[in-house]
């Protein structure tokens, strides 16, 4: 069954606020919603993908009555044209979208490639992947994006990220690094990106990955010696068990560490009563840390 989309999900998604979209409806026929039996209003993907073109045309300079006046083929074209052409910075956050929602790995492959042909890896990480990736979570918040779609594009990236994690010749002339995700939580990616900084910074990092059950961390924590432990805490909250969670691993494994977590940062700032760890606000915080 085709997905059904209100106008509130419309706007989070393409950024055009419900009343704009409902005068553009009015004045230029951009879409035209559909209606269920019991007469509420919605549109489906196609609408969808349309209005995500309309708003990258539309954040880019092009004014709604020009935008209006294409068809569909020509609105389609005119998106690929302006950012292949384009020799200015895009916000990418649309196109990528579109492919996400539509499973179009050809297209999430091509705006990737061209980003990576105009900057360095690391400059792709910061301002092209980790900026999507907070954006899936508004994806996540309007239940229209499917774990399959989220792992899709999680894989191409992890697989891009290993790949030039082989590459760096690390020096290791700085402490030991430690980082990991506790039981349960899988959501490697920001793991990565963290493992790819720190080795791009000469760290010696222990990868452990995802789901590491406690009595392995405290294994492994007693054997590498690191100097610092990372970690992120997405799943978690509930305050008291992250507490709970934190304190036996400091039981067993001591606190003479430099912790750094990453997650709910609302969860995590307020169990930490006592300064004993630092929180990961966003990327260049994690740069500030280090």
């Amino acid at each position: 069954m085709d997905e059904k989309y209100s106008i509130n999900q419309i706007e989070i998604l393409s950024g055009i606020k419900s009343h704009t979209l409902r005068i553009w409806e009015k004045r230029y026929q951009i879409i035209v919603p559909k209606r269920t039996e019991t007469n509420f209003r919605y549109y489906d993907e196609k609408d969808l993908k349309k209005v995500l073109n309309i708003a990258f045309l539309n954040q880019n300079g092009y004014k709604i009555s020009k935008i209006a006046a294409l068809s569909e083929d020509q609105l389609v074209k005119e998106v690929q044209e302006f950012y292949s052409n384009s020799s200015e910075e895009v916000d990418t956050n649309l196109l990528l979208t579109k492919a996400l929602i539509a499973f179009d790995l050809d297209s999430f492959q091509g705006i990737f490639n061209s980003y990576r042909s105009k900057h360095d890896f690391e400059t792709t990480i910061t301002n092209l992947v980790v900026p999507f990736f907070e954006r899936i979570g508004i994806l996540w918040q309007t239940n229209k994006i499917c774990p399959a779609q989220e792992h899709l594009f999680s894989q191409f990236f992890k697989q891009k990220l290993m790949y030039e994690i082989e590459k760096i010749d690390a020096k290791n002339n700085k402490p030991k690094v430690l980082i990991y995700l506790r039981e349960n939580e899988y959501h490697e990616l920001g793991l990565l990106v963290y493992h790819y900084i720190l080795r791009k910074k000469g760290y010696e990092v222990f990868n452990l990955g995802a789901s590491v059950p406690l009595e392995s961390l405290i294994k492994a924590t007693k054997s590498i010696k690191p100097s610092i432990i990372i970690s992120s805490f997405i799943s978690y909250t509930n305050n008291e068990t992250f507490t709970e969670y934190f304190d036996q691993l400091k039981a067993n494994i001591g606190s003479n560490y430099k912790f750094l977590f990453s997650g709910n940062t609302t969860v995590l700032n307020e169990c930490n009563t006592d300064n004993s760890y630092e929180v990961i606000d966003n990327l260049p915080s994690f740069y500030d840390l280090l």
